[in-house]
């Protein structure tokens, strides 16, 4: 019975230690590199549109520089600049969840890690940036999923 309790002590002390570690600098790691773009979701409260011609790609460098070139209404969208992510915590019922800000130059983005578990922006190769606001006529929202090349 004692070594069934040391042994499931051991168990959870090893999961705490084996975590990914920071979950800012783990999502710099997993968001360093080259994302290219498998899907652009356009909306409003009424209407949807999804883009069908969605090729493109996001670069983030690991000395903070980053480039994106993508069509969006069937023009190009283009982007150099420096990047960043911010790690914020927002309340989800009882709990607090972690939510990362990403800006790239002037363009402003939430950043969605993979599944959205708690562990998702370690190693993550799918992410989805969000923006809402924009002045595409008559969308103001849109969402770009990209995967890790």
């Amino acid at each position: 019975m004692r070594n069934t309790k040391l042994i499931t002590l051991g168990l959870l002390l090893s999961t705490v230690f084996i975590s990914c570690g920071s979950s800012i600098e783990s999502a710099r790691e997993s968001i360093t590199g080259t994302w290219e773009i498998d899907e652009i979701l356009l909306y409003n409260q009424t209407e949807n549109k999804q883009e069908l011609s969605t090729k493109g790609v996001f670069t983030f460098n690991p000395d903070k520089n980053a480039s994106y070139s993508f069509y969006r209404n069937n023009e190009i969208q283009e982007n150099l600049g420096l990047w960043t992510l911010i790690e914020t915590e927002e309340n989800c019922g009882f709990t607090k969840c972690k939510k990362f800000n990403l800006s790239i130059g002037t363009e402003e983005f939430v950043c969605e890690f993979g599944d959205q578990t708690s562990d998702a922006h370690c190693g993550a190769t799918e992410i989805r940036l969000l923006q809402e606001g924009l002045q595409l006529s008559p969308f103001t929202n849109m969402i770009i999923y990209l995967r890790k090349s």
